[in-house]
């Protein structure tokens, strides 16, 4: 029987810029929409953060500490604001 191992990573997707000030303005959304994600060793996976203003994420590690990380801005048609987080190669210490 192989002993299991979990990590688990906390990070956070925030409203930033020129939306947050009025307030109004939905919470931002992780997608996709899951409690929790368990991902494989080695394995890679990506998340979504959208919402009506800009967003970021907040997380550990500056992406030069970590070169399994990387974030970008996609644009898509629906005027909302999409960040991605991208882990490749996934692994735990």
């Amino acid at each position: 029987m192989g002993t299991s191992h979990q990590v688990f990573l906390v990070l956070s997707c925030l409203l930033t810029g020129p939306g947050l000030i009025s307030c109004q303005l939905l919470l931002p959304s992780i997608l996709p929409n899951e409690n929790e994600k368990i991902v494989q060793l080695n394995s890679s996976f990506s998340l979504r953060c959208v919402g009506e203003s800009e967003v970021s994420w907040q997380h550990p590690m500056s992406e030069e500490d970590d070169p399994n990380v990387e974030i970008r801005s996609e644009e898509n048609n629906s005027g909302l604001f999409v960040t991605v987080l991208e882990v490749v190669n996934a692994s735990a210490a």
